[in-house]
């Protein structure tokens, strides 16, 4: 049976420039095969969303928009435009402010968002998509898939809506209001439940395999094939005294850290139960400096850590590669 191949790509800010430096290799490895070729449902969260988004648009129906050296350009360029770098006082005038308000105005990622993806849809994309967000007006996760676009021209979004809903971190970013499937919604990114969006994917070819838009009815578990791609976690941990002595103010920020890290492990233990061996992979890298885990420190110095940390732990590690190389495969990818 033919493989059902799945990408998918955490959340996490700018740290996203390591799925993208991962996703530079995967495209090496298949002798330069585009990356929206190479998969059948790419799923995204948050800066995973942008990526999927960019991987995909197209303007012509034919080629994407963006290729992944765009999208590294754009991560180490732009950055700082949706997250400004601050001087030392700035940081605590602003740490002081962001208690009421996000930490970040949202003319950045507007400005940023407006001129990538314009007046671009959902099935402006050449990959089907299923990109996350939590809508606040309605208590509900909200999932923008290229299959229900396809029926309903309500539900084929503005890219522009799709990444900047799933981008709107708490405490980082304002809350993102607009019109969908013909209602008012207002999201927050959707890490608050499903950070990795690999089970999101399963469950999206698992139940609806059968549809016209998939046209895979005889598809089984055995045909699932998993690219799971990370942006980093840190290894540090809250010590004993930490944990018993913070208030509401220390564990505002290392709470999502901790319930983002949570999420994804839990997500990966899932999955490779769920598929069989071999059928799933997870590429992420170890973040083991503090200062360079925060998913909104646009500097230099961090984007040359994250760089120096995917050359070393992925590009360099030859059991790693291996297990790549095996990985594609075993998904059809090298016939």
């Amino acid at each position: 049976m033919k493989p059902f191949r799945i990408l998918s790509i955490d959340g996490g800010g700018l740290r996203g420039i390591v799925p993208v430096m991962i996703l530079q290799e995967i495209q090496r490895l298949l002798n330069g095969k585009p990356i929206h070729e190479a998969f059948d449902l790419i799923a995204g969260t948050s800066t995973g969303g942008l990526i999927a988004a960019g991987l995909t648009v197209s303007q012509n129906g034919l080629t994407p928009l963006y290729t992944l050296q765009d999208l590294q350009n754009i991560y180490s360029s732009r950055g700082q435009h949706i997250f400004p770098v601050r001087g030392k006082f700035l940081n605590v005038l602003d740490g002081i402010t962001s208690l009421w308000n996000p930490e970040y105005s949202e003319k950045g990622i507007r400005k940023v968002l407006e001129e990538l993806m314009g007046e671009y849809r959902l099935m402006d994309c050449l990959t089907p998509l299923l990109i996350t967000a939590f809508d606040l007006k309605h208590n509900e996760p909200l999932l923008f898939k290229s299959r229900t676009a396809a029926y309903d021209p309500e539900a084929n979004a503005c890219l522009f809506d799709v990444c900047r809903a799933t981008s709107a971190g708490p405490t980082y970013l304002p809350a993102h209001t607009f019109r969908f499937e013909g209602r008012e919604v207002t999201c927050i990114d959707g890490g608050v439940y499903i950070n990795n969006p690999t089970l999101g994917a399963i469950a999206e070819i698992s139940r609806y395999k059968k549809d016209a838009f998939y046209n895979r009815p005889d598809l089984d578990w055995s045909d699932i094939h998993v690219l799971s791609l990370g942006t980093g976690h840190y290894t540090g941990l809250v010590s004993n005294n930490q944990a018993k002595g913070w208030g509401k103010a220390n564990w505002a920020r290392p709470i999502i850290d901790i319930m983002m890290h949570g999420v994804n492990k839990t997500t990966h233990s899932h999955a490779e139960e769920l598929l069989d061996h071999g059928n799933y992979l997870r590429l992420t890298i170890d973040i083991e400096v503090e200062k360079f885990a925060r998913m909104t420190d646009a500097s230099e110095e961090a984007r040359l850590y994250l760089t120096d940390q995917v050359e070393k732990q992925f590009l360099q590690n030859s059991t790693l590669q291996k297990r790549v190389k095996g990985f594609l495969e075993r998904a059809g990818l090298f016939n």
